[in-house]
This record gives structure tokens, sequence and C-alpha cells, in this order.
């Protein structure tokens, strides 16, 4: 996954681009988290399901509006952005990757 840049002033519109870069279709569960926003030290501070599969090189965007998982706005610092996907046999597969928030 990725963003256009590696920070963002608050409020911003952010979109995660998640991109299958295998040779196989993967997918998200609809029972756990296919998007986490964490702080450094592992704080959770948003989490949402996504119910696509995505064959090999297609794409998906998600937009997130900086909000908390209880719709509140989330404060300025450094976030860790992490995917979680499962390959066609069941096998977890993650990516993650950090963003500032500035004010």
């Amino acid at each position: 996954g990725h963003v256009e840049q590696n920070s963002y002033k608050l409020g911003d519109t952010i979109q995660i681009h998640i991109v299958n870069s295998g040779t196989t279709k993967i997918a998200f569960s609809d029972d756990s988290p296919g998007i986490i926003v964490r702080a450094l030290d592992g704080t959770v501070f948003f989490t949402t399901t996504l119910s696509e599969q995505l064959e090999p090189a297609q794409k998906h965007t998600f937009e997130w509006k900086q909000q908390k998982s209880d719709n509140s706005k989330i404060l300025e610092g450094r976030y860790v952005i992490e995917i979680i996907a499962h390959d066609e046999s069941g096998k977890r597969i993650s990516d993650s990757f950090t963003l500032d928030l500035l004010k």
C-alpha cells in the first residue's frame, strides 16, 4: 500500500492505495480489519473492513478522512497505516507504512 505523499495537513482526506503486487488473487476478510491506523506505540485509532478481492496488479483506493473509529478527529503526529489481506490459500499478507499529520 501507499499514499501520494509522506505528510498531510490535519483535515485533508488521505487516499490509501492498495495494489496487489503478487501473482495470485488476494482478499480481505469481512470479520477482521483490512486497514488499521495506529500510533508508533501500537495504539489503534481507526480500523475498517474491506470486502474487496484484488486480482494481480489490480488496485483499490480507500479514502480516510482522518477520523478515529469513534468519528472524532485524529491529532497531529506520525501514524502507521497497516493493510492486511489473505491470499487464496488463506495466508496472511500485510504491508505497512508511516505518514505524518501536520497542523
